[in-house]
């Protein structure tokens, strides 16, 4: 009698997931937020689509996007392409998405030797030649040196408003 060995590899059927996180999750208008995944029994060609309320929008184990509204809804499916997978494709958890406006516009004005901002707060004044100017962040400033100046408004949510009109401002001597 013969005996005849057989070696082999034996692969058992894994489920494969996926889960999506974010630490921009909350964000403002126009802002790029970040989703990374975390797949489990991949394989090694995985696919991977992103979903924006059910709408396709991006491929790869990473998305990003500037344009979400608040109230939209993140997921994405993984295609594993490892043979042996249960579960596939399998579905992620669904991120909402809170994104806030942002803050109007500030307007300066000159009035005799002070500029002003019609927002109350928020403020952060700017020297066109130099950039922000520390520790000026009052609903007016009184410039020490000649040069244009303007004002970006950020809102209690961290959202920075467009650059203010720009006044230009001359120091006088008597």
């Amino acid at each position: 009698s013969s005996r005849v060995s057989v070696t082999g590899i034996i692969n058992e059927n894994t489920p494969s997931g996926i889960s999506i996180l974010s630490n921009d999750s909350e964000t403002c208008q126009g802002e790029v937020a970040y989703f990374n995944s975390i797949a489990t029994n991949a394989g090694t060609n995985p696919t991977y689509l992103w979903y924006v309320n059910s709408v396709p929008t991006g491929a790869g184990n990473t998305f990003s996007t500037s344009t979400l509204l608040n109230g939209d809804f993140i997921y994405c499916v993984l295609n594993s392409s490892n043979t042996c997978a249960t579960n596939n494709p399998a579905t992620s958890n669904i991120l909402a998405v809170i994104v806030h406006p942002l803050p109007p516009t500030p307007v300066i004005n000159q009035l005799g030797m002070q500029l002003n901002s019609n927002s109350s707060t928020g403020n952060q004044w700017y020297n066109v030649s130099t950039g922000i100017i520390l520790g000026e962040n009052g609903a007016s400033y009184s410039p020490i040196t000649s040069g244009s100046y303007y004002v970006i408004m950020t809102d209690a949510f961290g959202c920075a408003s467009d650059t203010s009109n720009v006044i230009q401002y001359s120091t006088t001597t008597i």
